[in-house]
């Protein structure tokens, strides 16, 4: 598809253009600061429901039930084109472009990576290419993450992350041509 054939173009693009963690604006589609009230909400609940917690086993439990939560990936996507890699455990996300929306599947063999994965889909599914692209992950060092995960969970975490942004890169740019046409 011509998602795919972006990603695997997109993705040398965005290393040179962001580190992962920075966002850069590439659409002045809607304004910023309605950018940041339309994911704040969200953002907020999800601080909220881990700063309630005071003991990491709490918060970490409140990731596994993140992950216990998603919706059932089809087997079809669980193959080498939907695996993120840079994860020591399996990860796969699918993305769908509908209606100026990406909308993310995802899975992992791993209970806490389902949880992290599951943890950004909430902040990132149900939003245009430009909202995802100007979002930071900021929500994950005011969760405390960042400080609580191995490197190489780290790792993934940063991977999944690039993947999400790279989706939102490659549907940004079809649809942008889309629209030129």
């Amino acid at each position: 598809s011509k998602v795919r054939k972006y990603l695997n173009h997109s993705s040398s693009r965005i290393e040179q253009d962001q580190e992962i963690g920075s966002t850069q604006e590439l659409s002045a589609e809607i304004p910023l600061d309605q950018l940041i009230v339309r994911h704040s909400a969200q953002m907020k609940k999800i601080i909220e429901d881990f700063e309630e917690l005071q003991e990491w086993d709490e918060r970490y439990a409140l990731i596994i039930k993140m992950g216990r939560e998603l919706p059932l990936l089809g087997e079809e996507y669980k193959n080498e084109k939907y695996k993120i890699n840079g994860c020591q455990s399996q990860v796969w996300i699918n993305a769908r472009f509908e209606e100026g929306k990406i909308w993310f599947d995802a899975d992992s063999d791993a209970m806490i990576v389902k949880g992290l994965i599951a943890l950004l889909i909430k902040v990132y599914s149900g939003r245009t290419p430009a909202e995802i692209l100007s979002t930071p992950p900021d929500f994950l060092k005011k969760l405390g993450i960042d400080n609580h995960l191995s490197p190489t969970r780290k790792n993934g975490l940063a991977a999944m992350l690039k993947q999400i942004q790279m989706y939102a890169f490659a549907f940004k740019t079809v649809a942008d041509r889309q629209n030129k046409s």
